[in-house]
């Protein structure tokens, strides 16, 4: 049989003269890789696709470093880097004048735009002088935004209202640290809570001594929010929240769950003081509960255990007394790729 070239039929009619509607509503059914193909197609393509970015598929963040700093009088710095699905990685370093001219974020919204957000490995955020990371970051973040490892170090800028709103956007946190939070003497409610952020398993947050960020109110909501939260690390300014934190471990451990015992055993770090004394600090913080101390003694930390009346497991309560520099004691790089975990260590950005 001979080969007959395609002929095409009195239905058949190229895509372009379809509605730009219904080619919109195409486009944003296209994988972000194929996407860019599409752009080649037509001019009418491309420009469909530009005009309405915002609704197309982009390629996945897995893990972002965005830094701000001011690097004299009138510049500012703004450096991030983007690692990508398909091991993409994006690295820019952003040098601004603002020596009166407003602040313009046109090459940081070349890229970002172009981002999807929604579901991160991790994401360092550190924001020092008077550039506001999270003011550029809220444009490029949607609600209900997931991510394994946060860490947020703020120095010497208010942006309490920014903050806020960006945590606003994160729904679920298993890993979150806020280093050496410092404010500048912004003046912080003394009952701020932190948005509801889900999934916690293990919280770092000290300050600068300018600053009261910690309160007890929001350790208790963030106790309640996050059921499977067993590693804390606190070194707050205010007095009295270590006793508040027992408290609650103490309350969750002797509450059940569908009747059955809800012993999670929980690590908590506190700051030391000059006069510590294990002794003293154990009747301090356990001295409402019927908790023993453990067997071997250590120096610097407590071990309190109580028997279960109901199931008889031990119930532990674990309490390590450190300066705050001591970082987190697990280990967070054991599944952050190496690359990213070089660029954490040794700063390139």
């Amino acid at each position: 049989m001979q080969n007959q070239s395609f002929v095409p039929s009195s239905n058949f009619f190229p895509i372009e003269s379809l509605p730009i509607e219904l080619i919109k509503i195409i486009l944003t059914k296209v994988d972000w890789e194929s996407l860019q193909k599409s752009r080649l197609v037509s001019k009418l393509f491309n420009n469909i696709i530009e005009q309405n970015f915002s609704q197309m598929q982009k390629p996945r963040v897995k893990h972002l470093i965005f830094r701000t700093l001011n690097i004299g009088p009138n510049w500012k710095k703004i450096a991030f880097f983007c690692g990508l699905e398909k091991n993409i990685n994006i690295i820019q370093n952003i040098t601004i004048n603002t020596h009166n001219k407003p602040f313009n974020d046109k090459k940081i919204e070349y890229y970002f735009k172009r981002m999807n957000f929604s579901k991160l490995d991790y994401l360092k955020i550190s924001s020092t002088g008077n550039i506001d990371a999270f003011n550029i970051l809220n444009k490029y973040f949607k609600s209900k935004t997931k991510i394994r490892y946060l860490e947020i170090d703020i120095k010497m800028y208010p942006i309490l209202e920014s903050l806020t709103a960006f945590l606003k956007k994160i729904k679920h946190v298993k890993y979150f640290r806020i280093k050496n939070i410092c404010l500048g003497n912004e003046k912080i409610p003394h009952d701020y809570t932190l948005p509801k952020i889900k999934s916690m398993k293990a919280l770092y947050i000290d300050e600068c001594n300018c600053t009261k960020f910690i309160n007890s109110r929001m350790i208790n909501k963030i106790f309640e929010q996050n059921k499977n939260l067993n590693y804390i690390e606190i070194y707050p300014n205010r007095k009295n929240i270590d006793t508040k934190l027992v408290k609650l471990i103490v309350e969750r451990q002797n509450s059940s769950y569908f009747e059955k015992c809800n012993h999670s055993n929980i690590c908590l770090y506190l700051p030391i003081g000059d006069e510590y004394n294990r002794n003293t600090e154990f009747e301090r913080l356990f001295y409402t509960t019927n908790y023993e101390l453990k067997e071997p003694f250590e120096v610097f930390s407590i071990t309190a255990q109580k028997s279960c009346e109901k199931c008889f497991s031990k119930k532990i309560i674990k309490v390590c007394f450190a300066k705050n520099f001591i970082n987190f004691r697990f280990c967070p790089f054991l599944w952050i790729p190496k690359d990213i975990y070089l660029l954490y260590c040794i700063e390139t950005i």
